[in-house]
């Protein structure tokens, strides 16, 4: 999931070489949705979702501050940006540990339709906070992923682990704090160093859970490995070339790429696991995507203010 990257400041992106921006935007949405399915590889080897939470933040942290000092960016955070990072760092580590247990317990198909209920509950709070009404655009792209959720989900509802329901909103809850409370960081730092500290954070936060349930749970298999090793590989790569296409492309853009993970995690599970969810759920899953590029879409005239 990508939406601490989509917090940056709209003053920088550049037309010019936005079909690269693009790419780089698809690159990370594919490797984003990887990651919960080389992570039930890795739990069907013998780890858990903590352990491979951890990983993942080690490893995006790793990656973050590699790229800090090769591209030297801003490393102290100002004292004014602390209250509000500390709380995107727990509502983000929130959103990891329940997406990653749910996808524990849930088809991972479902499990990522479940997550993206945030930037709908994310589009009706925001006019509660800010001037304007809801809209009719954000009103009927919610309609249509209510129903899109729907289908995904009521033909089966019955057969799925509850504890993987209450994980699955809880991630999509934990998201939509981070979408909110990152509109508010914009432009009091750079937000790459945020996002350093976030995954750091998170990294401390779980090395600690670990150390109080019993420590790590290694795989036994080579597939369990594979998954666990890959899972955090991928993470590491999302989050650098999601930076790379922040530079190359407007957020308009890289917002309609970007929500197009629930269809591409649904593809690679299929493939990967074999997991193939009913003609119903393909449906719901088509309505919610077409819901999020609604949401997403920016007119033209708002387009061009970001080039």
């Amino acid at each position: 999931m990508s939406e601490i990257g989509q917090t940056r400041d709209r003053g920088v992106g550049r037309a010019e070489p936005w079909i690269a921006g693009l790419l780089f935007a698809l690159a990370a949405a594919v490797s984003f949705a990887s990651i919960p399915v080389l992570a039930r590889l890795a739990y069907d080897g013998g780890s858990d979702p903590l352990t491979v939470a951890f990983m993942r933040y080690l490893m995006g942290s790793l990656a973050l501050v590699m790229m800090i000092l090769i591209f030297r960016r801003p490393i102290l955070l100002p004292r004014k940006a602390w209250p509000l990072t500390i709380l995107v760092t727990l509502s983000w580590f929130v959103t990891n540990v329940s997406y990653l247990a749910a996808v524990f317990y849930l088809p991972v198909g479902l499990a990522s339709l479940l997550l993206y209920c945030f930037p709908f509950v994310a589009a009706l709070l925001v006019p509660l906070s800010a001037a304007g009404g809801l809209g009719g655009r954000r009103f009927a792209a919610t309609l249509l992923a209510l129903l899109g959720l729907g289908l995904a989900v009521a033909t089966v509802y019955a057969q799925l682990d509850p504890q993987g329901l209450v994980f699955a909103l809880l991630a999509a809850a934990g998201a939509t704090v981070t979408v909110l409370v990152s509109r508010r960081l914009v432009g009091l730092h750079d937000v790459f160093s945020i996002t350093v500290y976030v995954n750091l954070g998170g990294a401390l936060l779980l090395a600690a859970a670990l150390m109080l349930l019993g420590g790590f749970s290694l795989p036994y298999a080579f597939t369990g490995w594979a998954g666990l090793v890959g899972a955090s590989a991928f993470y590491a790569v999302a989050i650098v070339v999601q930076f790379a296409a922040m530079g190359l492309s407007c957020p308009g853009r890289l917002g309609l790429v970007s929500y197009a993970e629930p269809l591409l995690t649904i593809a690679i599970a299929a493939v990967i696991l074999g997991e193939l969810l009913g003609p119903v759920q393909y449906l719901g899953a088509l309505l919610l995507t077409a819901a999020l590029v609604l949401l997403a879409w920016q007119p033209q005239a708002d387009s061009q203010k970001h080039h």
